[in-house]
């Protein structure tokens, strides 16, 4: 009974632990938000302008951070920004610049994106990061500014919910766009396990035409057969025929990709 019972008992366990450590970073993170009223507003109430006693201080913070939690993420994320330093606006910034690295990953994956549009990136979101770091407004508390009066949060809430399933719908969206055109899009990307799209397929005889035309001049006329995964066969009208490979040596770069056909001029026609 014992031995049955505990496979029953492991997943629970593990709920509640993990629910204890939400809890846990909802306390901690609500203590800073208090602190921060506690540092930005106590100050400008004067001696006869806040509330009196401990508890009710306490009472007052709380309703200061639920006003804040109430915000929509957009208007939290504002006034989060303008709580930040030069420093802090600066790494975050930049920050920016390994997501679009990680974003563009897949892409240059699938073949829907190069090495140079990466590197464009990094190099656009680092010269962003000093801008962003003295563009105003200035620095100030993020309860500097009048709150609206509390509301419930906005996690959970109806609008909260909505914009969850919008940006879930986009996403899913986005993905179903991306893998219709690692299919049928350009790009010289390779699936694993021994499969190769349409738009790598492609992309292949476009590099074995070009060393057939570089071998033999822009005239000659060649036939180009897949023959396993980025090999193929070549035959040029009024010549010979040999086999050809595609290499790739950069990665998931097409510029990097090269045609090599050990035949060489022995395919050209004769002159």
């Amino acid at each position: 009974m014992t031995a049955a019972s505990a496979p029953i008992g492991r997943p629970s366990g593990r709920r509640e632990r993990l629910a204890r450590e939400r809890t846990e970073g909802m306390l901690r993170r609500q203590a800073q938000l208090e602190s921060e009223v506690a540092e930005q507003l106590e100050p400008l109430l004067g001696p006869a302008g806040g509330p009196v006693g401990e508890t009710a201080r306490a009472i007052w913070r709380r309703r200061r951070v639920d006003a804040y939690l109430a915000l929509p993420p957009w208007r939290r994320a504002a006034r989060t920004w303008t709580a930040w330093g030069r420093v802090h606006r600066a790494a975050a910034v930049l920050a920016l610049a390994a997501l679009w690295t990680v974003a563009c990953l897949p892409l240059r994956m699938l073949g829907l994106a190069s090495l140079e549009a990466s590197q464009v990136g990094v190099a656009v979101i680092a010269c962003l990061a000093p801008v962003a770091a003295v563009l105003p407004p200035a620095r100030r508390g993020r309860f500097a500014r009048p709150l609206p009066e509390a509301a419930p949060p906005w996690r959970g809430s109806r609008d909260g919910r909505t914009l969850r399933h919008a940006g879930l719908g986009v996403l899913a969206a986005g993905t179903i766009v991306v893998g219709v055109l690692a299919v049928v899009g350009p790009g010289p990307a390779s699936p694993p396990e021994g499969r190769i799209t349409a738009a790598a397929r492609q992309a292949d005889v476009r590099l074995v035409d070009q060393e057939v035309a570089r071998l033999c001049g822009p005239a000659a006329a060649a036939t180009v057969s897949p023959d396993g995964l980025h090999h193929y066969a070549v035959a040029v009208d009024g010549g010979g025929a040999s086999p050809a490979d595609v290499v790739r040596t950069g990665g998931f770069d097409a510029a990097a990709a090269r045609a090599v056909i050990p035949a060489g001029a022995a395919i050209c026609p004769a002159p």
